[in-house]
């Protein structure tokens, strides 16, 4: 993990990278709204895509510890703090795919299996990223996941003219912005630089997917027995 070193001091002890606290604060708060909102849906498709948000959120908070400690509690501590943090990434990535793999299923025929395989693999992942400390496996999944999503709902789109699968689609274009932003260190301020111009599209996107998860739910029902709960 890159560092930046912009700080605010507490005593001897010094808090870095604040912005990043603010937006992974904005991005929890976000995620339990949509996540308790999403839960009172009646698909399952809304309640998945939920948790994937949640979880999200969840990890954005373990993402924010360890940009303002640091190494200041030790190199365990941030070692275990990293590791929360793609382990709820990952899951959130999972919750995703369920969710997006639910949304597939009514438009055509899916196989439930792959549901319980996706299961398995991501144990497997959580196991060996702990085991051996490499994330890279991770990302690779999320970027996969992401294209996923993003196909099911612009043929969602296409083939019923979904407006909220539409939403989603720019929701997802918007996350792969702030992807860009990041690796190309796009920064407007040194307190104000390309991690938190990226958290700041992360925002946008969570929010215009939620509405598009928002929309498909209250137009489509699950047709019973195509997926597993």
């Amino acid at each position: 993990m890159k560092f930046d070193y912009t700080y605010v001091p507490f005593g001897s002890f010094l808090v870095f990278e604040p912005l990043i606290i603010v937006s992974n604060f904005i991005m929890l708060v976000l995620a339990l709204v949509f996540f308790v909102r999403l839960r009172r849906a009646n698909t399952l498709y809304a309640r998945k895509m939920g948790t994937f948000m949640l979880m999200l959120g969840i990890s954005g908070v373990f993402g924010a510890v360890c940009h303002s400690v640091h190494y200041q509690m030790g190199e365990d501590f941030f070692g275990l703090m990293f590791f929360l943090m793609n382990a709820f990434s990952l899951l959130s990535i999972f919750f995703c795919f369920w969710g997006t793999f639910i949304h597939a299923a009514l438009h055509r025929r899916v196989a439930q299996g792959a549901i319980w395989l996706a299961v398995v693999w991501v144990g497997t992942l959580l196991v060996y990223s702990y085991v051996k400390g490499h994330f890279l496996l991770i990302k690779i999944h999320a970027g996969i996941v992401l294209l996923y999503t993003l196909y099911v709902h612009w043929r969602a789109y296409r083939r019923a003219a979904e407006r909220g699968s539409l939403l989603i689609v720019w929701g997802i274009a918007a996350s792969f912005i702030s992807i860009i932003v990041h690796s190309a260190h796009i920064s407007l301020h040194e307190w104000f630089n390309y991690k938190d111009l990226a958290h700041l599209f992360m925002i946008v996107a969570l929010i215009v997917i939620y509405k598009g998860v928002k929309l498909n739910s209250g137009e489509h029902t699950e047709a019973a027995g195509t997926v597993i709960s």
